[in-house]
């Protein structure tokens, strides 16, 4: 059992942090905040704003600390859903569903047509990307 809950702890925040910069973020941080928030109602608020400082956190990070970050962030979070999933095990439902929710957001996220057009000129250039995070040194 104790693997299991590792495994679904460590998908939940693998999926908190990859959604941080992709169009299911929204659905990521409603599903997540209610979860975390199952015993206290009243803290989805404060749980909401947790995961978006961690998502600030992660998008400000340069190239030289996005490693550490990322790997900090999802530790912090894999620990907190594993706390969660051993002192409510109920919880285990309410975060498949969510990661599959997250899933499904992925996906459609990705499914539609991107067209980027730019023109640059003399000794211009051109960054183009259709989502994710870039960084341009």
């Amino acid at each position: 059992m104790d693997a299991d809950i590792s495994g679904l702890a460590a998908a939940g925040a693998s999926a908190i942090i990859g959604a941080m910069a992709t169009d299911a973020w929204k659905v990521a941080k409603q599903g997540f905040a209610r979860i975390f928030s199952r015993s206290q109602p009243q803290a989805l608020d404060a749980v909401a704003a947790e995961l978006e400082q961690s998502r600030e956190d992660v998008l400000a990070a340069d190239d030289e600390t996005q490693g550490g970050v990322l790997s900090s962030q999802e530790d912090q979070w894999k620990a907190r859903l594993r706390m969660l999933l051993i002192t409510d095990p109920t919880a285990v439902g309410e975060l498949q569903k969510v990661l599959d929710a997250v899933a499904v957001s992925s996906v459609d996220g990705r499914s539609g047509n991107v067209t980027l057009k730019a023109e640059a000129r003399d000794f211009g250039r051109v960054y183009q990307q259709g989502s994710g995070i870039q960084f341009n040194a």
